[in-house]
């Protein structure tokens, strides 16, 4: 799996058909809290995003993820 850069993301200006860049931006965000273990729901009504919901996961039993 390649590591995720901290570096600062810039995207060029795009015509996206349905995200918008506050869009991009909160699903950004809501990948940086998520941490080892996790998902991210993109919630739509009406054709546009919504919601993104996040779930975190925790390991038990001592399980250490691969690097």
């Amino acid at each position: 799996m390649r590591e995720r850069s901290t570096e600062s993301i810039s995207v060029p200006p795009t015509q996206f058909q349905v995200l918008r860049l506050p869009d991009v931006c909160a699903i950004e965000d809501a990948l940086k809290q998520i941490g080892a273990f996790g998902e991210l729901h993109l919630i739509v009504e009406q054709g546009r995003l919504s919601y993104v919901r996040i779930v975190q996961s925790e390991p038990i039993g001592g399980y250490v993820p691969p690097p």
